[in-house]
């Protein structure tokens, strides 16, 4: 919120009179302080908004132009919408990258691909985290989104934790999509429940991510945290 606020004073000081917008330009061309990482951002969004008019880069956008080109800074909902659809997914493809290839980052990145060719736009009736979950819970249904997590045993393997046997069942193999939909000894109401709306279980994160329906999500919530509830008792068992 405060990142927000500090944004919009920002943004208006570019369109205030002749003081404000000068004291601006000193903070911008100050040495590094408060503010520098809320004026990133600003460019950031002019450059998203006006990009044929600084370039490539998002360093090239300087305010002083800003100003004097007449741009317009006024955004709707909408355009803010779009604009953190555009973050959100250029942030997940660049830590895809750094990671590296694995199945479920493979179908996370064809995801996005489709959602960028068919023009798919994250809004309040298919955006995954708007379903007053608390920040643990959406960092749980991240883990089966991306499938990067040491609660998986492929995971642990690749990190040279243990082997790639599933908690729950000791098969090996195991993998989000073990959990989700494999594994014998967790499959409750949760289980078939989730597997009524989803059509293909090897497919689940694109018809998660793209679903129009949001009882599919609001299922594979669900299904997620018996899991997790699952796992914490495991972890109360080792404990003792």
């Amino acid at each position: 919120k405060q990142w927000y606020q500090r944004r919009v004073a920002i943004t208006a000081g570019l369109s205030s009179d002749d003081n404000v917008t000068s004291t601006l330009l000193q903070i911008e061309g100050s040495v590094p302080e408060l503010f520098h990482h809320q004026l990133l951002s600003l460019k950031e969004f002019i450059h998203w908004k006006y990009p044929e008019e600084f370039g490539r880069r998002t360093h090239f956008v300087d305010l002083l132009q800003v100003q004097q080109k007449g741009l317009s800074l006024h955004y709707t909902k909408d355009e803010i919408l779009h604009y953190q659809e555009h973050r959100w997914k250029r942030l997940l493809t660049s830590q895809m990258s750094v990671v590296g290839s694995t199945q479920t980052n493979d179908k996370v990145a064809r995801v996005l691909e489709k959602m960028q060719s068919n023009n798919v736009n994250f809004d309040r009736n298919n955006f995954l985290f708007n379903h007053r979950t608390t920040k643990q819970e959406d960092s749980h249904i991240m883990d089966f989104i991306h499938g990067n997590s040491p609660i998986f045993g492929n995971c642990r393997e690749r990190m040279s934790l243990g082997d790639d046997s599933c908690y729950f069942c000791q098969n090996h193999g195991d993998d989000p999509l073990h959990q989700l939909f494999r594994c014998e000894e967790v499959q409750d109401n949760s289980y078939s429940n989730l597997l009524e709306v989803i059509v293909n279980p090897q497919d689940y994160v694109n018809e998660v991510l793209l679903s129009r329906d949001r009882t599919v999500q609001k299922r594979f919530i669900e299904r997620i945290g018996f899991l997790m509830e699952q796992h914490q008792l495991v972890n109360e068992l080792q404990d003792r």
